[in-house]
């Protein structure tokens, strides 16, 4: 039990960094390569003097800058509900969300809502939809992940009437592996190439955290419920590492990192804890 609290507190840790990396990685593309002639003024190099808060809230400044200038909060591509959801989830925890404007936000996410299919779909789901595993494959970007982050913005938005709930909520019980009892990226079909229907961590999380926010509660899914947390349970490394795998499928690299590892892990034991204490 204390390694798997020591492996949440890393995780979150490492969750947060990697957050802050995939959102302003754009923004400081160009200024990551400085002159290292002789002309550097070394004296300008200090370290900061400020809180964390007011860290971070420097930092969202400038990205509510650049939602000002382009419409949508930038990512490592332009559409990213992934980036806006992480913004947005940010904003939230420091009680910023009413700085910026709502009406926006909320109607950029809706922008790329399909009413007959009840998904998201941005550049990410559409490039995930398009790639072959293993293969080139871009980590968090699924159509399952873009469609939750896309529920779960709208939810810090107070904006979940603009679609319909129970059948996104269906959607998300189409992504799941009805045998290996962990969420794919897409609806399950026995036809997908067989990189598509490897349940991973990740997508298990996403999953479990909108679903505990559209229903009631998991008595309607009690077996569903005991399933995944089996399957969550046999991710995690029967080695001296206590860490957990991503995936049970050898050849296919879904977070693009050696495995176990501390996102594994966090996605992992964040999974089990929204079912209850109990399970951790």
């Amino acid at each position: 039990m204390q390694k798997k609290k020591i492996i949440v507190i890393i995780g979150i840790v490492s969750i947060v960094f990697l957050a802050c990396f995939l959102i302003i990685g754009n923004n400081y593309a160009s200024d990551i390569a400085p002159d290292i002639g002789t002309d550097v003024n070394f004296e300008t190099l200090k370290s900061s003097d400020g809180i964390n808060l007011e860290i971070i809230e420097s930092i969202f400044d400038s990205k509510n800058d650049d939602y000002s200038t382009y419409g949508y909060y930038p990512q490592i591509y332009s559409d990213s509900l992934q980036a806006t959801y992480y913004a947005l989830s940010v904003l939230d925890s420091i009680g910023k969300v009413s700085e910026i404007d709502q009406g926006e936000v909320i109607n950029y996410v809706m922008s790329f809502y399909n009413s007959s299919s009840h998904q998201f779909v941005d550049t990410s789901a559409k490039r995930y939809l398009s790639s072959t595993i293993p293969g080139l494959y871009l980590p968090l970007t699924t159509l399952l992940e873009v469609t939750c982050y896309a529920v779960l913005s709208l939810d810090i938005l107070n904006a979940l009437n603009l679609i319909d709930t129970a059948e996104t909520i269906d959607f998300i019980w189409e992504c799941y592996h009805p045998n290996l009892h962990g969420f794919i990226g897409q609806p399950y079909s026995a036809s997908l190439d067989e990189g598509f229907k490897v349940p991973t961590a990740d997508n298990t999380y996403y999953a479990v955290i909108t679903l505990e926010l559209l229903i009631s509660d998991w008595n309607g899914y009690s077996q569903e419920r005991s399933d995944i947390v089996s399957y969550i349970d046999g991710l995690q490394s029967v080695g001296s590492n206590a860490g957990f795998y991503n995936d049970n499928e050898p050849l296919f690299d879904s977070l693009s990192e050696i495995e176990p590892n501390q996102f594994a892990s966090f996605y992992a034991l964040k999974t089990l804890e929204t079912f209850g204490s109990s399970y951790v």
